[in-house]
């Protein structure tokens, strides 16, 4: 009686009086244990401050005559834009759609569901006060990580698209507001926690802003293995910048924007393109160029 078992040593010197409360204290509940994390789709890029305003007359109109709309939320709409904010949000409603979800029913946890994370640096305003709030409403993108940074004293972009009526059709002009939070830098990605940031992705897509950012993501994704990867590169042309790269961007990098654009399509799976993708075509087939001739092309639908 008094030989101890090496394998249940802890049971056997509990007094037996007290085995009850024993087996209670050390009850495992698996309820709450996760021994895979959430597959995740993590996307890195823009976010603006989208505000469209319709209005039933041409615009610009003539000096000094006044243009009424009708209220916000009927005439107008004021939410997170720029195309990483969009397919974020856009995904995160996705979520409960067949095609991403096998219809059974759904844990309250949402831990059988696809996860949305979203990279991005915004600035310490009231308008980074409104893309915050759209992007968490519904509570399906995660922004609880390194990556989703607010700069201190900073203002955010701001994008005003007028859609006005005339005899041609509805035609928009867009006001585009720079900010001064800049982008994304490699400094950030490098001081951030990559495994927090790369907890349980299995998929990768740039929109091709905060683009050096965005190469330091996908090397280490591709480092990783097992991550698939897309990228929006609808502005890319003639040897330009992947998209449109902010004047006020705060670390100066000497990288040519050419070999950036190479890097990030020789690291993408799929290439999201305008309908004339020639040009995108001819980089892949370039000699001259790194880019990998393996990768997809899809026209962007719109």
């Amino acid at each position: 009686d008094n030989m101890k078992n090496p394998y249940t040593s802890a049971i056997t010197d509990v007094d037996i009086a007290n085995l009850d409360n024993f087996q209670d204290e050390t009850k495992i509940d698996s309820d709450n244990i996760s021994f895979f994390p959430q597959p995740t789709i993590l996307i890195i890029g823009e976010a603006i401050l989208n505000r469209t305003i319709y209005i039933p007359t041409d615009f610009p109109s003539k000096p000094g005559v006044q243009i009424q709309t009708a209220p916000t939320g009927i005439g107008s709409t004021e939410c997170a834009g720029g195309s990483a904010s969009i397919t974020a949000s856009t995904l995160s409603h996705l979520r409960d759609a067949l095609l991403i979800h096998d219809g059974e029913t759904k844990s309250e946890d949402d831990s059988d569901r696809v996860g949305i994370r979203f990279a991005t640096k915004i600035g310490d305003d009231v308008v980074a006060d409104c893309i915050q709030d759209d992007l968490e409403d519904g509570g399906g993108i995660d922004l609880d990580h390194p990556l989703f940074l607010r700069e201190e004293d900073a203002t955010s972009p701001i994008a005003t698209n007028i859609v006005s009526s005339s005899s041609n059709g509805a035609v928009t002009t867009t006001i585009y507001q720079p900010a001064s939070c800049g982008e994304l830098t490699e400094r950030d990605v490098r001081n951030a926690n990559l495994d927090e940031v790369f907890e349980g992705v299995i998929h990768l897509h740039t929109d091709g802003c905060h683009a050096r950012a965005a190469r330091l993501l996908l090397q280490e994704a591709r480092r990783r293995g097992g991550i698939s990867i897309s990228c929006l590169a609808t502005n890319v042309k003639r040897g330009t910048s992947i998209h449109r790269q902010h004047e006020n961007a705060k670390e100066g990098d000497e990288d040519d924007d050419d070999l950036i654009i190479d890097e990030l399509l020789e690291m993408s799976d799929v290439i999201f393109t305008k309908d004339d993708s020639s040009y995108f075509e001819m980089k892949l087939n370039d000699s001259n160029s790194t880019a990998s001739s393996g990768c997809e092309l899809r026209p962007q639908q719109t």
